[in-house]
């Protein structure tokens, strides 16, 4: 999904996963398994 956005470089999808890594901590998730997650769907 973050691969249909325009301008998007390779330092902001890494931030995508940063974003996704701490949002996962915030919510008692396994950041690990949130990655994992982010993985399977990013399309970059």
């Amino acid at each position: 999904m973050i691969n249909t956005l325009p301008g998007i470089d390779t330092i902001e999808r890494e931030d995508a996963a940063e974003a996704v890594a701490l949002l996962a901590a915030r919510h008692a998730i396994d950041t690990d398994r949130a990655l994992a997650w982010f993985d399977e769907e990013r399309d970059f």
